[in-house]
């Protein structure tokens, strides 16, 4: 690991120059400034003196990362971490990385260098990113709320979206289906990925054909699902069910379908995914697979705490099932109780 001294020889200035920067005391001009900040990211450099205070002196705050709190998901987890953590005595506070990757690699950096006690992510483990958590975790300690059932390197509180998605395209199967559209979130997601071959396994395994058109992808908003629902009212051959990756799409397709006059379920059948409060009061009430969030969370913080009051040392993980819940958006004669 990099040392104050490797820094200044790197950036051919004197110790006392980065001590400057560091601890942005004194004057230093700005070209030597970025000489030494130029430095300090080539060698991914922590200072020791932050370092050893992240290990001495607790702050009683964590950092919580998540993709996009514009997504109501995500919100949601906040709104859970936040009130588990407040009764342990922490204060959680909330990075919205709006689904940039060099956001987010920017945010790991200052989380490095200031006193939070810990750090959760949240849906975040990306390839390019887990070496970064890995330098963090050894400075402060990290959860993952994940979707990797086989992460061995953090603790963690896990949910199979694979099997979830798996369940949902052969729910749709089994009511006999066969043309299935998939709306998912960025195609460089490792956990959109997740979903969409939890989807393709159930198409394989039944023998239907996954086709191109019937296939949209873009960033987890209502919007992605409402483009997507006039795409597919376009082709010669519309879809007759669609899969949703998240609840927020299911409700942009239905939207659209529904000024177009096109009935769902009796044209179209739509499942979600996440079961956000909004799904079970939309017109019609949105088919989807439930996520526990309430629990996870809960069970994040308390992993972060006992790995941050020195009450566990060892990574573990804590794998959640999802839930298919039926509902009014794949069968028009479910009764629904809404859920408030």
């Amino acid at each position: 690991m990099a040392v104050i001294k490797d820094v200044a020889r790197l950036a051919g200035v004197s110790v006392a120059s980065v001590s400057k920067v560091l601890n942005n005391a004194g004057s230093v001009s700005n070209k030597t400034r970025e000489k030494i900040e130029s430095a300090i990211k080539e060698l991914d450099y922590i200072p020791s003196t932050i370092a050893r205070s992240m290990r001495t002196r607790k702050t009683n705050m964590i950092a919580v990362v998540v993709p996009d709190i514009i997504d109501d998901f995500f919100a949601n987890v906040f709104n859970y971490i936040k009130d588990a953590a407040q009764n342990l005595g922490y204060t959680p506070i909330l990075y919205s990385i709006e689904d940039n990757i060099e956001m987010l690699k920017n945010y790991l950096g200052k989380i490095s260098l200031v006193n939070f006690d810990g750090a959760i992510f949240c849906f975040l483990d990306e390839d390019e990113v887990i070496s970064n958590f890995e330098k963090i975790q050894m400075q402060i300690p990290i959860t993952l709320f994940s979707w990797n059932i086989s992460n061995v390197k953090f603790s963690a509180v896990v949910t199979d979206v694979f099997e979830g998605e798996y369940k949902a395209a052969r729910y749709l199967i089994e009511k006999g289906e066969k043309r299935i559209a998939f709306v998912g979130g960025p195609e460089n997601s490792r956990i959109s990925k997740q979903k969409f071959d939890g989807f393709a396994k159930a198409m394989r395994e039944a023998g239907l054909e996954i086709k191109d058109d019937y296939l949209f992808n873009g960033h987890c908003r209502y919007q992605t699902g409402y483009q997507a629902a006039i795409r597919f009212s376009r082709l010669a051959e519309m879809p007759t069910a669609v899969v949703a990756a998240g609840d927020n799409f299911a409700a942009g397709l239905i939207k659209y379908f529904t000024r177009k006059g096109i009935k769902v379920p009796d044209d179209i059948k739509v499942i979600g995914f996440d079961n956000i409060p909004l799904a079970s009061i939309y017109e019609p009430a949105i088919s989807t697979v439930s996520i526990p969030i309430e629990q996870m969370s809960r069970e994040a913080v308390n992993l972060l705490v006992n790995k941050i009051t020195g009450r566990e040392k060892a990574n573990r993980t804590i794998i959640f099932k999802n839930e298919l819940l039926i509902r009014n958006s794949t069968d028009r004669d479910i009764l629904i109780d809404f859920e408030f």
